[in-house]
């Protein structure tokens, strides 16, 4: 014959144990998840370079301001990152010694946030981040599309190629790798620039 149920008390020390579980795992999920305040970086992941293009100024007023165009590059989170958030952290573009920030916000979730852009007001003479887009591929690797305008690349003027430390980070979390620039011939005389492949630069210099 079966027992009879116990009372309604006997069961209630098991559902206490499994709230206060429940509520354990989302703290820690919630931890986890902390939204860094500044450009700081914490954790440090890896940006593999891809072919980009750009050209720089030889006019004697602007010479060596220069833009370039990156496309697809990946940045591959350091596998204790904590995650990123590109609409809710600030973000730098650090290139040589040219960093350039956007505050947390600038950039749009779209795509049911896999997808995050920003484009600069229309100002010819602006010096900055022109655009951004970043695509989420994995918690862990995302593809940016930057176009930078300004930059200071004024000792391609007399030197190239030439190896950029360059960092694209987020929030508390960073890529980083060198990234080799260099002119198109008549190299010292040519407005192009190319950046044929990843080089090791000498220091991070961000820390």
């Amino acid at each position: 014959m079966l027992a009879a149920p116990g009372p309604a008390w006997d069961r209630l020390p098991v559902r206490v144990l499994v709230a206060i579980a429940l509520l354990s795992l989302l703290g820690s999920g919630r931890a986890a998840a902390q939204i860094a305040t500044a450009a700081t970086p914490v954790y440090h992941g890896t940006l593999d370079i891809r072919p980009a293009s750009g050209h720089i100024d030889r006019t004697a007023s602007t010479a060596g301001q220069a833009t370039i165009k990156i496309r697809g590059w990946k940045l591959e989170l350091s596998l204790f990152s904590n995650g990123i958030y590109p609409d809710q952290e600030p973000m730098v573009v650090a290139f040589g010694d040219n960093n350039f920030r956007l505050p947390a916000g600038a950039l749009v979730a779209k795509r049911h946030g896999r997808l995050f852009t920003y484009r600069a007001p229309r100002d010819p003479n602006a010096r900055g981040i022109r655009f951004v887009s970043i695509l989420t591929e994995s918690p862990k690797v995302y593809r940016v599309t930057v176009t930078l305008v300004g930059l200071d690349l004024s000792d391609l003027l007399t030197k190239t190629p030439i190896c950029y430390p360059t960092a694209v980070i987020i929030g508390d979390d960073d890529g980083f790798s060198g990234t080799e620039v260099t002119t198109t011939p008549p190299v010292f005389k040519s407005r192009h620039l190319i950046v044929p492949k990843k080089c090791t630069a000498d220091s991070w210099p961000w820390a």
